[in-house]
């Protein structure tokens, strides 16, 4: 269980940070968005499923490298997260 009542407090939560929403997106019925971060020197790309149903779930796909390093690893990153299905 996360804390944080809306989204925005529980990807701060997740993330300790508030992440840059960099696009929407619909997989598996869901709504979702892909987001990107730095923290501590790493940076993310995220997606995040909303599963909302009597309790929202948030379903994360989170893919980091150093910071440095991330142009390296972005057009994997994107494969993955591109991949995920039900």
């Amino acid at each position: 269980m996360m804390s944080g009542n809306t989204i925005e407090e529980k990807l701060k939560c997740y993330y300790h940070s508030v992440p840059d929403i960099i696009g929407k997106v619909k997989k598996c019925g869901m709504e979702g968005m892909l987001l990107e971060t730095t923290v501590k020197g790493f940076k993310h790309r995220g997606l995040i499923l909303i599963d909302k149903g009597a309790m929202t779930i948030l379903d994360f796909f989170d893919c980091r490298a150093p910071e440095g390093k991330f142009n390296q690893y972005e057009e994997t990153f994107k494969k993955i997260l591109d991949s995920v299905g039900c």
